[in-house]
């Protein structure tokens, strides 16, 4: 994971692509850094993706999985007066 922005109630996710061959998963989860239940867990092509309907004063966490390997665990939080457009 290298970065998010979030702006009219979505959040922009980003990270480089890396050297291994074979799909890149990505797994989002709602307050819950273990990924017990991810809200989102889709293979990507891309180096980016969106994630619309974010939740006031809700903590977001996301990692990339290739090959059987996870990265590292990143988050952001959503801030509780936060008004989507």
């Amino acid at each position: 994971p290298e970065g998010y922005s979030v702006s009219s109630g979505r959040a922009s996710l980003e990270w480089n692509k890396g050297t291994r061959i074979g799909p890149v998963t990505l797994e989002v989860s709602l307050d819950d850094p273990s990924f017990s239940k991810p809200i989102l867990k889709r293979v990507v092509t891309s180096t980016s993706q969106t994630l619309p309907d974010l939740k006031p004063g809700k903590t977001y966490y996301w990692r990339l999985i290739q090959g059987g390997d996870a990265s590292p665990v990143a988050s952001f939080e959503v801030p509780a007066n936060y008004v989507q457009f």
